[in-house]
């Protein structure tokens, strides 16, 4: 076994930057299959380390500071990707309520 202990580290909000960056040779980058299929596929990224790769998830995960007080617009957001992630799993589709919130948002 190696160790090496990483001084730097780089946030970004961009998911482009640290996929050009990768290519580049900056460093190695983890992100969703989505964001770099097409860049595997090509051959200018590879995959590393995929023993310690975590496994591939199959929707949305939000992170907010409680659910006491939850604000309209943060509950009409979850309730949403609920109500499409039954939709996109075959279970029952979209309520109307959902797709006026969908509309307002759009």
């Amino acid at each position: 076994m190696v160790e090496h202990h990483i001084e730097g580290r780089l946030t970004v909000n961009d998911s482009m930057f640290p996929i050009r960056s990768a290519i580049e040779g900056v460093g190695l980058l983890q992100l969703p299959m989505d964001y770099v299929s097409a860049d595997l596929a090509a051959g200018r990224l590879i995959t590393v380390l995929d023993d310690w790769a975590p496994p591939p998830s199959d929707g949305f995960f939000l992170y907010y500071p409680s659910r006491l007080q939850t604000r309209p617009a943060l509950k009409a957001l979850v309730d949403f990707l609920r109500e499409n992630g039954r939709e996109a799993d075959g279970g029952e589709a979209v309520s109307p309520r959902m797709k006026r919130v969908e509309a307002a948002v759009a």
